[in-house]
């Protein structure tokens, strides 16, 4: 009889491809459950790149805060590389260097890409393009996120008229964390969608969104596109004309650029073909399965179950070791249903403001909201879930939703 608390190890572990949000949900929940498992990652933190828009604004909010050591939480059980393919015959992945690692069970969770801080670049060199050799490979990583962190809050810093790109979440969020910090910059938003944010929210979603815009005199410019937006120099301080779709011209000092998500397919797409849709999405089956492979699985970002949210993804994970343990046991599986997440979503506006729907269109109250989200925008949750100390204790929900600051002195 195996040992209270040991590890049942499978002849083959089940490997998890990507560090992400789902990927790292995964590994949590499998680690917990004492379960023989196997993450790769082409990086050595996870990145909590949901939090980035308050890094790159306020010298307060450290970058350091919003990476986890995958190496110290997993131990052996990680390896740093990049999958360029699967063999479904011969149940392995095969990483950029040539070693092949076989599974029992393969998860891909490769998520999307786009554009720094809202997402990891593939390689990053510290600030003057050298790794010190009396620190680890990790420890560079960190100090070159910080680094390129810094340099872009310098930017934001220096310019007076900021144009957001990209009308999205991300990019509504990262407007109203540079209008709060910085009231007395002119701060505006292009969206190339006649709705900010994405369709299908409530009119009471939409109504409070915009409010909060307007209370911060950030300019919304909908239904128009940047024209030539490749050509324009993103990131970099100096007067610069833009001009859109439809003739509007504006002058603006700094461009970030908060569109441009793509799929991460390249590891899967050859093999895995068939089952990728038009996005580089994977097709899987209500219990999140590939499909037409019985052993490989896709959640997060890079299926096509809706909806593509950090949140689901870490419940996608969850229901699917639930299904791992109920088919070594032969035990029924638990169906994903997307329509519980309808209509759902949870944006931050700022430190003191933030709009959440919950499904079925019932906004989500302040006194939650706020402490939930606003205060740190998560990190102390995902902290947490990752079995780490969280400065924050529970009567913080309470007195930073009461009385918008902290009593407690721990956050």
């Amino acid at each position: 009889m195996a040992s209270v608390g040991a590890k049942e190890t499978a002849k083959e572990p089940i490997v998890i491809v990507g560090g992400g949000y789902g990927g790292f949900s995964l590994a949590n929940a499998l680690k917990k459950a004492n379960k023989d498992f196997t993450l790769i990652s082409i990086h050595p933190v996870f990145y909590h790149n949901v939090a980035s828009v308050r890094t790159i604004v306020r010298k307060d909010f450290d970058a350091t805060k919003l990476m986890i050591s995958l190496k110290d939480l997993y131990g052996s059980s990680l390896t740093i590389g990049t999958m360029i393919d699967v063999s479904p015959e011969k149940n392995c992945v095969v990483l950029q260097t040539g070693e092949m690692v076989k599974y029992s069970s393969l998860v891909l969770a490769t998520g999307t890409s786009g554009n720094f801080p809202y997402s990891l670049p593939a390689d990053v060199e510290s600030k003057d393009g050298m790794c010190r050799e009396d620190v680890s490979e990790e420890d560079a990583f960190i100090q070159s996120i910080v680094d390129k962190t810094t340099h872009l809050r310098e930017k934001i810093e220096a310019a007076q008229r900021i144009l957001v790109v990209g009308g999205g979440a991300t990019g509504v969020e990262q407007a109203c964390e540079i209008s709060s910090a910085f009231p007395d910059k002119k701060v505006t938003i292009i969206h190339r969608s006649d709705t900010l944010v994405r369709t299908g929210f409530s009119q009471g979603f939409y109504d409070k969104v915009n409010s909060i815009l307007d209370g911060m005199n950030i300019r919304k410019i909908t239904g128009e596109g940047v024209s030539d937006l490749d050509s324009l120099p993103i990131e970099t301080v100096g007067a610069v004309t833009v001009s859109t779709d439809k003739g509007t011209e504006l002058e603006v000092d700094l461009i970030l650029r908060c569109t441009g998500l793509r799929v991460n397919s390249s590891a899967y797409k050859t093999t895995l073909g068939g089952c990728v849709d038009d996005a580089g999405r994977l097709q899987v089956d209500k219990y999140l399965r590939v499909e037409g492979h019985d052993n490989i699985y896709a959640i997060g970002d890079c299926n096509s179950m809706a909806p593509q949210l950090a949140y689901a993804a870490g419940e996608q994970a969850e229901l699917l070791v639930k299904n791992l343990v109920a088919k070594q046991t032969n035990k029924k599986l638990t169906e994903w249903e997307s329509e519980k997440f309808d209509g759902m979503m949870l944006m931050g506006m700022g430190p003191s403001q933030v709009v959440g729907q919950m499904p079925g269109g019932k906004l989500m109250p302040d006194a939650i909201a706020i402490p939930f989200k606003g205060k740190d925008l998560m990190v102390a949750e995902f902290h947490r879930r990752a079995g780490l100390e969280s400065n924050r204790c529970f009567y913080c929900f309470l007195c930073c939703s009461i009385l918008r600051q902290c009593c407690c002195k721990c956050c």
